[in-house]
């Protein structure tokens, strides 16, 4: 077995004290489909859940082109500089992951304000490395995977204020009201999706959970028009006797 270097256990350790997924999805190949199971079952595959329903603890862009690591590395003067740079050896498309000091909460509970402001940085991130507008942030390359290299560049965690200020100097934070605009109304299950709160449908593909039964109460005959049959869901009056 070869040696463990010291990056690789400030990576393991920075990764894992902020990856907050309890029960996590992931797959090691995604034509396989995902699901959930335990965390140290899950870091040895190549695909894992970014951050729990509940909160939002990385924002993840997904670079498709062959010079992501270029483009994520480009940050003087462009945009903060991300914690983590996963890459594809074969296609050179990369993951861009900033650490959030302060998760983000998503629940039902969740402040409309915060969340808008996340989105924004999270769009501002996005356009300053020419993202993948249509990612939805559910699923990232495990950097502690050996399908990916992966470059841990530094362990400071971001506040939403800093990563704006940043953005902010490159020209990338979006205006006022960019959620109208006609590219987004084109797509508006884009970039931003990850941070709808919990109350939101699972993504296409994702179980559902089982089909609520319906609500106790007393069922009365309605007329069909079709003999004695009844409608799907009413007792055949034969049925009460």
């Amino acid at each position: 077995m070869a040696p463990v270097s010291s990056g690789e256990v400030e990576l393991r350790a920075m990764f894992e004290g902020n990856w907050k997924p309890r029960r996590p999805y992931a797959t090691d190949d995604l034509a396989w489909g995902i699901r959930r199971m335990g965390r140290d079952a899950a870091l040895l595959l190549a695909h894992i859940e970014a951050s729990p329903v509940a909160m939002l603890t990385f924002l993840i862009v997904d670079i498709d082109h062959p010079d992501a690591l270029l483009r994520a590395l480009s940050a003087n003067g462009n945009h903060p500089m991300p914690n983590l740079i996963i890459t594809n050896p074969f296609n050179g498309h990369a993951h861009a992951v900033w650490v959030l000091a302060t998760p983000v909460c998503r629940t039902e509970y969740a402040r409309r304000n915060v969340l808008s402001y996340a989105a924004s940085v999270l769009e501002g991130l996005r356009r300053a490395v020419d993202g993948d507008r249509r990612y939805s942030g559910l699923l990232m390359k495990n950097p502690l995977a050996g399908s990916w290299a992966t470059q841990y560049l530094h362990d400071h965690l971001w506040t939403l204020g800093e990563l704006e200020a940043a953005l902010q100097v490159g020209g990338h934070m979006p205006p006022k009201g960019w959620r109208q605009q006609r590219a987004r109304k084109a797509d508006p299950c884009g970039i931003a999706a990850e941070l709808l709160p919990i109350r939101r449908r699972p993504p296409v593909g994702l179980p559902r959970g089982p089909t609520p039964l319906r609500r106790p109460g007393r069922i009365q005959d309605r007329p069909t028009g079709r003999g004695d049959r009844t409608e799907p869901g009413v007792l055949h009056p034969a049925a009460r006797r």
